[in-house]
């Protein structure tokens, strides 16, 4: 179907992951009273894997062993069972600056992939705080063995 759309104003909101920003091309903001973020900014600071599935209009977030699908509607499933969205507050595109985004409801995929999230109401910041593993450093890759003798080359 054909998507349009339509303007509207929303209150920019400050995002920070265990005191550190988070920043996109795409702010946080409160729509209908909902925090929403853009999905892979979000998902992927939360060590998530994001998937968008154009033909289904559906985002996937798989963190762990939980797995998060997305609509563009006001459902969501969270490892195989439907979970309604706080408010009905859907997952929605937004459009701002010229980029597109697939927006999520903070506090619920926020939550379920494990993070804790304040509200600062005078800054208008929502900090997520979450224990997530380090990221090890790739290991070096070894040199491939030389032989112990050169071939021999056929006259």
């Amino acid at each position: 179907s054909q998507h349009t759309y339509t303007p509207a104003s929303a209150e920019v909101v400050k995002l920070t992951l265990n005191g550190e920003a988070l920043e996109g091309d795409v702010p946080a903001m409160i729509r209908d009273g909902r925090t929403l973020v853009p999905v892979r900014l979000v998902g992927e600071a939360l060590q998530a894997q994001v998937l968008w599935v154009q033909q289904t209009g559906q985002v996937i977030l798989t963190g762990g062993e939980d797995v998060i699908v997305l609509t563009l509607d006001a459902t969501a499933l969270v490892n195989g069972v439907p979970a309604p969205l706080p408010d009905g507050v859907p997952a929605q595109v937004i459009s701002y600056g010229g980029a597109d985004r697939t927006m999520i409801p903070l506090r619920f995929v926020s939550e379920t992939l494990g993070a804790q999230v304040e509200w600062d109401q005078t800054t208008y910041t929502a900090r997520l705080t979450a224990d997530l593993p380090e990221t090890a450093p790739e290991p070096p890759e070894e040199e491939p063995e030389t032989p112990a003798q050169e071939p021999e080359i056929p006259d």
